[in-house]
C-alpha cells in the first residue's frame, strides 16, 4: 500500500498539468530545465523520467518532440 501511495504522489508531483495550455507550457519549460540538470548531474534515471514528461507535455501542446523520443529510446536501450 505504501508503494501505491508513493507512486500516486510521485505521479502527481511530476505530471504535465493539462488543465490549461499555459500550465502545460510552464511544465514543458520546467521539464526542459530539469532535463538539463539531469544531464549535467549524469543522472540517467532522472533523465528518463523527465524525458517521458517532456514528451507527454510536448504532444499535448503539439510540439515536435521527436528528438526527445530518440533520446529516450537510446537511454532505454542501454
Amino acid at each position: 500500500m505504501k508503494k501505491f501511495i508513493f507512486f500516486i504522489f510521485f505521479t502527481l508531483l511530476f505530471a504535465c498539468d493539462k488543465s490549461s495550455i499555459q500550465k502545460a507550457y510552464n511544465d514543458f519549460y520546467k521539464y526542459q530545465q530539469k532535463y538539463i540538470s539531469a544531464i549535467l548531474d549524469d543522472n540517467k534515471q532522472e533523465e528518463i523520467k523527465i524525458l517521458k514528461e517532456l514528451i507527454e507535455c510536448g504532444e499535448f501542446l503539439k510540439i515536435n518532440v521527436d528528438k526527445y523520443k530518440a533520446k529516450l529510446k537510446k537511454l532505454l536501450q542501454n
